[in-house]
């Protein structure tokens, strides 16, 4: 009788533990899903997300010399930078930029 006792209370823990780190990676996919960005490249990326970038909400965006982060809330997606590829961002100047 212990040892089944045992046995459920160990089958609960793992399911529980399971449940936990699923729940990450479930809400880095349905980011990348709400984006349309899961099968594109990381020039893709940032050419898709400068388009939306005025009809996307919660969504941030930097890029780094190493690395593009896409940040909605607490969930983060990080993406290695090829050594070989920068990026250059220019804003349009009338009287201020990032108007």
């Amino acid at each position: 009788m212990i040892k089944v006792k045992k046995l459920v209370i160990i089958f609960v823990l793992v399911l529980i533990l399971t449940g936990c780190t699923k729940s990450g990676i479930s809400d880095e996919l349905k980011l990348k899903e709400n984006l349309g960005i899961e099968e594109l490249s990381i020039e893709e990326i940032i050419y898709k997300l400068g388009e939306m970038s005025t009809s996307i909400k919660d969504v941030g965006a930097s890029v780094y010399d190493d690395k593009l982060v896409i940040r909605s809330g607490s969930v983060e997606l990080k993406y290695e930078m090829p050594e070989e590829m920068f990026y250059v961002a220019v804003a349009p100047y009338e009287n201020t930029t990032h108007t």
